[in-house]
């Protein structure tokens, strides 16, 4: 026990943006010597996700899958990590706190630009990643920030899937291609703002936990409701759109969602938001407008999960009304408490283990949904916050607010 807590403070005292950069030495190292490497242990190609993919299809390869993963990512990033602790303690002593976040986020899409290299299955996990992140920081506003319980997500961004769809395919110029697909998003998410701002104004007349039956007949409506419209396709689905999703597309969008919800959650209104969850009643006594920041809260998480919808759906370029299922939004709070709840780190984090659990027990087919939850109920029964809950990396907080938020290491 007491090597496992050394070993644990040695590790926790190296920097995650020296981690962030070792994890970007280890992905180019492999570009150049993974094929090489992976012969030599006597894989059939070079992994495109850790072997986990070759691992699905013969357990004989899982000793050789983790030797590769040891020698080209776990050894590689640890040295190149612990050579580069001194120069990044260095960086992050002098830069700005403001300067900070530009720092993660240049470096996290270099990253993710070397390491997605010119494998399309990686590039599809990546953009998922950055879609379900979306996905869960919206939720958390809501179920985590504010303290209700909201289970229909997924009919929101159905919304925004479906008329960002429609607008690049029968209104817009295919011509402009990405030139107007910001518009296409922004529309899908003001769509399924209105929609939220309709479930909105009679949820929060009452309280306790009548948003979640709501929410829940709400998902219903909305995926019955879509495949009723033959127009659109109704239960065949829709298709025809232009692979518009990519990897930068993804990562701009995802920053775009987490500069904004992070400035929203340490503004008043966020400060409001948590008073709610705190305690409503004290809330209403400090003069908070308790009824008018829940719903900007609720059309905020609303508008964003359209825009996960509008990528997801140019990213498959095929969308169906029972993909915005009770099941769809099972994945979302899954992703926020798995996480962490009231933490945007959480959602990252929550975001990226669960796209690569979905991965891994992918061959599993619907039985992955009993080892999901299973997995998910010792995991809260051990650390029932979930994984970051209530705590931020330091680098997405003001470092005057640094003793507010618990936080981990730069």
């Amino acid at each position: 026990m007491a090597q496992w807590q050394k070993m644990r403070s040695h590790l926790s005292a190296i920097p995650v943006l020296a981690y962030l950069l070792g994890f970007g030495i280890a992905s180019a190292i492999e570009l150049f010597i993974g094929y090489p490497v992976a012969s030599l242990l006597g894989l059939p190609t070079m992994p495109t996700l850790f072997g986990i993919i070759l691992v699905q299809q013969s357990l004989a390869l899982l000793p050789s899958a983790i030797a590769y993963d040891l020698l080209i990512y776990l050894v590689p990033t640890y040295i190149a990590a612990r050579l580069l602790t001194p120069l990044v303690q260095k960086l992050l002593q002098k830069v700005s706190s403001q300067r900070l976040m530009l720092v993660y986020v240049l470096a996290l899409f270099l990253v993710a630009l070397l390491w997605g290299g010119f494998h399309e299955y990686r590039t599809m996990i990546l953009c998922l990643m950055g879609i379900n992140f979306i996905l869960c920081i919206s939720l958390n506003l809501v179920n985590g920030y504010m303290g209700e319980f909201s289970v229909g997500h997924a009919g929101f961004m159905g919304v925004g899937a479906y008329i960002a769809s429609i607008l690049t395919v029968w209104v817009f110029p295919r011509s402009l291609g990405h030139l107007v697909f910001p518009l296409a998003l922004l529309a899908g998410g003001a769509g399924a703002a209105i929609a939220g701002l309709l479930v909105a104004i009679p949820s929060f007349k009452i309280r306790g936990d009548y948003l979640a039956i709501i929410t829940l007949a709400t998902n219903f409506i909305i995926k019955n409701g879509i495949e009723n419209i033959e127009r659109i396709g109704g239960s065949r689905g829709f298709m025809g759109m232009a692979k518009l999703t990519n990897v930068p597309w993804v990562f701009f969008w995802s920053v775009l969602t987490l500069v904004l919800i992070r400035n929203f959650v340490l503004s008043p209104y966020g400060r409001g938001v948590i008073a709610i969850r705190e305690d409503e009643i004290a809330a209403e006594a400090m003069t908070v407008n308790t009824r008018r920041m829940k719903i900007i809260a609720f059309c905020t998480s609303s508008f964003f999960a359209g825009i996960a919808g509008g990528l997801f759906a140019h990213l498959l370029l095929y969308i169906n009304p029972s993909t915005f299922t009770l099941l769809k939004s099972t994945e979302c709070l899954v992703m926020v408490y798995l996480g962490g709840m009231a933490s945007i780190s959480g959602s990252l984090v929550g975001a990226a283990t669960f796209t690569i659990l979905l991965e891994m027990l992918r061959p599993l087919e619907v039985w992955k949904w009993v080892l999901i939850p299973l997995l998910l109920l010792v995991m809260l029964l051990r650390r029932h916050t979930g994984l970051m809950g209530f705590r931020e990396f330091q680098f997405l907080i003001p470092r005057e607010e640094a003793e507010v938020y618990g936080s981990t290491s730069h």
